[in-house]
């Protein structure tokens, strides 16, 4: 009986959607949040390389939480009326 191979740690997760799509999940270190994209790819191979083209991505500033607080929406929204009064 052959030996499954294990995927690394921190490597991801692919899933194969139907019709060429498959949906990459990542849990980012820092933040232990995750966060998923569908991507079209021919094969679980095609897949395999867009997740760690998406990996390095992600290492190299890629991703930023999109949450934001209450006074720095005000802080960018009186910033934008103050530069269309300028113009």
């Amino acid at each position: 009986m052959a030996e499954k191979r294990r995927r690394e740690h921190g490597s991801g997760y692919i899933e194969k959607r139907g019709d060429g799509k498959y949906l990459l999940s990542y849990r980012i270190p820092s933040t232990d949040k995750r966060i998923a994209k569908t991507v079209e790819a021919k094969n679980d191979k095609a897949a395999s390389t867009a997740m760690r083209n998406w990996i390095v991505e992600l290492a190299n500033g890629g991703y930023r939480d999109s949450k934001i607080t209450m006074n720095r929406l005000f802080d960018l929204y009186e910033a934008d009326l103050k530069r269309q009064v300028l113009m």
